[in-house]
């Protein structure tokens, strides 16, 4: 427990971007996902494109329907508990969607999640992949964070 303890303390950075990236930008958390990056990327693209995704229902409808967006603000609700109950097993299946579909944002999410073992198995290669995913789509934190881990 307490070496789990000590990653999160590592990790602690992208955890507090993650909780208050709507607050440092100004905008509302329900408004758009965060970003490990601690931007908001295209705030106002992403405001359009998730203006039906305000609900668990309706993400969760548009996600099944190849919406990588609404998988990445699905794995968002579930990892804050804004929006929809927290539940890190939930957070890490809609992100592990979206980062398939190419959403940056997600793999780092999905990387640091593996990184630390939160909700999922403990696995440094696999969150190495995810880290490496994320920085060559242009995510400077996962690149950061994939060089310490290497």
């Amino acid at each position: 427990m307490k070496a789990l303890g000590n990653r999160l303390l590592r990790l602690w950075p992208v955890v507090l971007i993650s909780a208050c990236a709507g607050a440092t930008s100004g905008a509302k958390s329900a408004d758009s996902p965060p970003s490990p990056k601690g931007e908001q990327s295209n705030a106002d693209d992403e405001l359009e494109s998730l203006a039906g995704c305000r609900a668990v229902a309706a993400c969760q409808a548009d996600c099944a329907g190849g919406a990588a967006k609404s998988c990445e603000w699905l794995g968002h609700m579930h990892e804050t508990g804004d929006g929809a109950p927290q539940d890190y097993a939930k957070a890490a299946e809609y992100y592990d969607q979206a980062c398939t579909a190419g959403r940056e944002e997600s793999c780092a999410h999905l990387a640091m999640m593996y990184d630390i073992g939160l909700a999922v198995h403990e696995d440094p290669v696999r969150a190495v992949e995810l880290y490496d995913k994320a920085c060559k789509a242009g995510n400077s934190w996962a690149c950061n964070r994939e060089q310490e881990l290497k």
